[in-house]
């Protein structure tokens, strides 16, 4: 989005710039393309704004540096993307593309490494073939992608023992599953939270382990503290170098909702595209359907 509205025109061919695939309903193109057509529009009244967005890189790497007991050890780096490795509005890294739960874990064995050879699930293996290549290509343990708006973590072990993970966050904005999430208390909370990745060193600790630190120091700061912090929905580890996390982001719902109407009335494209998706969630996709091999 920060690419198409940082343009001086929206290319009527090019549209969201979404590169959406065959099996997307003609009607959620259409709509994105207009959705982007109104957006620029209002972006073209702040032109330093626009200026700035233009600038704003495509892709960056995230090195997570040793540090604890270990200093000498392997730094771990990632690929963080929009899309996937080889285009900014790429869909090779969307749930629909990777591979299901299923035919991961028969395309690995049992503790996690790759088959090479087709006995496993002949597109699973595939699929991890080709992230094992682009991963070994630009040098990074793994890929941080926020695309295609449905979450999916996948981590294994490549053919050389080396952990590959993929995580994509799907929607930081919007809610990200139909189902009850790990860590809620109130079904009617499960649909409401955004989805981000946070990725630290294993001696900083996961995410439930600085909870879990902070209410036992007992002092009322850290009690406070440590009931803000929410428990990972899923995680993968590259032991002795990365934690990878897949962590909830509550917002105001309610305030949210007035402001995206008070934007986009009934009728209008986003409302179309995007209405129920904030009020009740994806249809029939929950953490089962997110998390796919060595996640947990």
């Amino acid at each position: 989005v920060e690419v198409e509205i940082a343009k001086d025109t929206v290319d009527a061919d090019t549209g969201c710039g979404c590169a959406y695939p065959p099996y997307v309903d003609d009607g959620v193109v259409a709509r994105s393309n207009e959705i982007i057509r109104i957006l620029h529009q209002t972006a073209r009244r702040f032109s330093a704004i626009q200026q700035r967005l233009s600038q704003l890189p495509k892709h960056v790497r995230l090195t997570v540096e040793p540090c604890g007991r270990d200093p000498d050890a392997p730094s771990c780096t990632f690929a963080v993307v929009h899309g996937d490795t080889h285009s900014l509005a790429g869909w090779s890294l969307g749930a629909e593309e990777v591979p299901s739960a299923e035919v991961v874990r028969r395309c690995l064995s049992d503790d996690g490494a790759m088959c090479e050879n087709d006995s496993g699930d002949g597109c699973g293996v595939e699929f991890l073939r080709r992230f094992t290549a682009d991963c070994d290509a630009m040098g990074v343990s793994g890929v941080l992608s926020t695309h295609t708006c449905l979450p999916v973590a996948v981590a294994y072990k490549s053919s050389s023992g080396a952990m590959r993970v993929l995580f994509n966050n799907g929607s930081a904005g919007m809610p990200n599953f139909s189902l009850l999430p790990l860590g809620y208390t109130n079904k009617h909370q499960a649909p409401t939270a955004g989805v981000i990745t946070r990725v630290a060193h294993p001696s900083v600790g996961p995410t439930s382990l600085l909870r879990e630190k902070a209410l036992r120091m007992g002092r009322p700061s850290c009690v406070a503290l440590a009931r803000r912090l929410p428990l990972p929905l899923y995680s993968a580890l590259i032991p002795g170098r990365a934690v990878v996390e897949a962590i909830p982001l509550a917002y105001d719902r309610v305030a949210w909702l007035n402001r995206f109407l008070s934007c986009w009335p009934i009728g209008s494209p986003a409302h179309v595209s995007y209405f129920s998706r904030m009020v009740y969630g994806p249809k029939s996709y929950g953490l089962r359907e997110a998390v796919r091999g060595l996640v947990h």
